[in-house]
């Protein structure tokens, strides 16, 4: 009779265990969907103004734009950023050469953490591009 016990148990475990881990990928779903639903829609709109940034190659970018004789400068802040990663010392002569312009999505008003995230790239970016358009904007 004993025989039986072990079988058993090991079957009511494998079955709990089956259990257990399809209701984990349940929760991690229904988690996901409640922070999608936390996130106000105006959040939702920001982010989906920034999704560009998932693919986006700034080192790529600037050098097409100087191929095509586009020298701007994006100023990561939105209205009243500043030119991201150009040195100080070099930030007067660039913004002179180079045309300005923000950075597309950007806002000054932060929405929320998954906003603020996307921003934080965006600033990001605009110092990677930036840094290598201010080369070719103060050399012509």
């Amino acid at each position: 009779m004993n025989y039986y016990i072990l079988p058993v148990t090991a079957c009511v475990f494998l079955v709990c265990s089956c259990a257990d881990t399809h209701n984990g990928s349940n929760t991690e779903t229904q988690a996901e969907n409640s922070r999608t639903q936390i996130m106000s829609k105006k959040e939702q709109d920001a982010i989906t103004a920034l999704k560009w940034l998932d693919t986006a190659n700034p080192a790529e970018d600037a050098r097409h734009a100087i191929a095509e004789q586009r020298f701007v400068l994006y100023l990561a802040g939105g209205k009243g950023g500043d030119a991201a990663g150009i040195p100080e010392t070099q930030q007067v002569e660039a913004l002179q050469r180079c045309e300005t312009q923000p950075l597309p999505g950007v806002t000054d008003t932060v929405y929320g953490n998954e906003h603020l995230r996307y921003l934080q790239r965006a600033r990001d970016y605009a110092a990677q591009f930036n840094a290598i358009m201010s080369t070719a904007c103060t050399a012509r």
